[in-house]
């Protein structure tokens, strides 16, 4: 299965369900997938979304097969995720203001949120 119409078909379940455990799965499993590049596009970097344990593990993983990743952020964020994200390699760039759509390439494929 291409890995879009994965993220697109398990996070919209998780955006009915509201299963926050659904969408770390996809993140994680996108970060595993990826062979070059992860590029993040979010309306605002919180802590339990993108700093748990499991995902961090997953972002030290691509890092290490030289995976490059980038989150761009709106301006609202956590300062402990954004400098635990910092530390394992993950550029980050802030938005003056919020963006319009969340959303993921991975390998320069749309990922849509």
């Amino acid at each position: 299965m291409d890995i879009g119409n994965l993220f697109l078909r398990v996070f919209a379940m998780s955006r009915h369900t509201g299963n926050i455990d659904q969408m770390h799965d996809v993140n994680r499993k996108l970060f595993g997938r990826a062979e070059s590049s992860i590029r993040i596009v979010v309306g605002e970097l919180v802590n339990p979304f993108y700093a748990d344990s499991e995902t961090l593990e997953a972002i030290k993983e691509a890092r290490g097969r030289g995976v490059s990743i980038e989150l761009v952020h709106g301006p609202q964020r956590d300062n402990n995720c954004a400098t635990v994200l910092q530390q394992q390699g993950v550029k980050l760039h802030e938005l003056a203001e919020r963006p319009v759509t969340d959303f993921t390439l991975v390998d320069g494929r749309h990922a849509k949120v």
